[in-house]
Formats: structure tokens, sequence, C-alpha cells
């Protein structure tokens, strides 16, 4: 069980489209871990929508914000290769409790996402927790996961907020209920029965 993103980001260390503030590396990455402003145009001659500057200005950045990965309860088990899901092919990019949180079983709030059924008195912000005791969205017969849980971030000092609940287990349009869609508009908020 596990949120995970696809990054598609590649740095270029002195890129004006990368953040570029470790200046080995590029960091932040466009497109890497994280969102920004909208890039219109073919290359090269692509242009910030949002500052109108091109590939050959310093302002051509996103301004992504980052927005890290968080893995946990991932694993396979086999006799020749027991393990995880993830691997860095960038250290120098991407970095451990700043860009993605992994899974640690002996978790004590400091680094990395735990799981279990109390969240750590304590926490370093950023980490994550998966609560196994709280949610009601696999209320089917998945055969592959049969637990709940909520992922839980800590979003200052010692404080954690509920961060990512699964979509219900079956999905409403699976198995024939009316789910109530809920969005909001800019200016106006409204609920509709699809």
């Amino acid at each position: 069980m596990g949120l995970l993103r696809h990054v598609v980001g590649v740095a270029g260390a002195g890129s004006h489209w990368d953040g570029n503030t470790v200046a080995s590396t590029g960091y932040p990455c466009m497109d890497s871990v994280g969102q920004g402003d909208l890039i219109t145009g073919d290359w090269p001659n692509a242009v910030n929508s949002a500052t109108g500057c091109d590939s050959s200005q310093a302002c051509a950045w996103p301004r992504q914000a980052l927005e890290p990965v968080y893995e946990w309860l991932n694993a396979w088990t086999t006799t020749e290769n027991p393990g995880t899901y993830w691997s860095v092919t960038d250290a120098g990019s991407f970095q451990a409790n700043r860009d993605y949180y992994l899974y640690t079983p002996s978790f004590d709030g400091t680094s990395g996402v735990g799981s279990g059924t109390s969240l750590p008195a304590t926490c370093t912000v950023g980490t994550g927790f998966w609560k196994t005791n709280e949610g009601k969205w696999n209320e089917g017969t998945n055969p592959i996961y049969t637990d709940q849980g909520q992922l839980y971030k800590c979003t200052s000092t010692d404080h954690w907020d509920v961060f990512y609940t699964p979509y219900p287990y079956p999905h409403p349009l699976v198995d024939g209920s009316s789910p109530t869609v809920r969005f909001k508009a800019v200016g106006a908020s409204r609920s509709q029965t699809e």
C-alpha cells in the first residue's frame, strides 16, 4: 500500500527551466516531484506562461512547489531477492526526507513513513504515518488488501494532519451505487449527484 507519483523530470545544471538552488544538479528539476506554472509552446522555444520568460532567461523556472512522494508497506517477499519497490537513480537531485519519504518499520517520527494504530507524540515536518485503524474506504472484498487506513503528514513540529485517504473500494461506479460528486468552482460551491 503506498502513494506513488510518476517522476518525469531530469535535472540539468544551469538550465533556466530548473530551480538551480543546488548548482551542481539544477535542483529542483522541472517536472520532478512537484508542480508549477504552465509551460506553452514547443521545445526549444517554450515559454513560461506566468512569467513570459523563455529558456534563455532565469525567470523561466516554473516555480514548482515541492510535493514529495510517500511510500509505505510496498514490499515483496521472494527467497531470491526480497525488498521494496523504490530506488533512486539520481541521489544528487532526489534526497530522502525532502523529495521522498520511505517506509520505516521502526518509525519514531523523525524520518520516513511509519504505520500502526497510534500516531507518535512527536514528529518532524514532512514525515508520514499510515494509521491502520482509521478510514472506511475498503468496504468490499479486495483480495489484495483487506485493511483500512489513512495517511497522516506532520505539518508542523509534533502536529499531524490527515493527508491522504484512499478512494472507496469497490469503486461506486463498479458496484452500481450513485456517488455524490463534490467540487468547488471559482467563487462557488456545489454538489452534484451523477
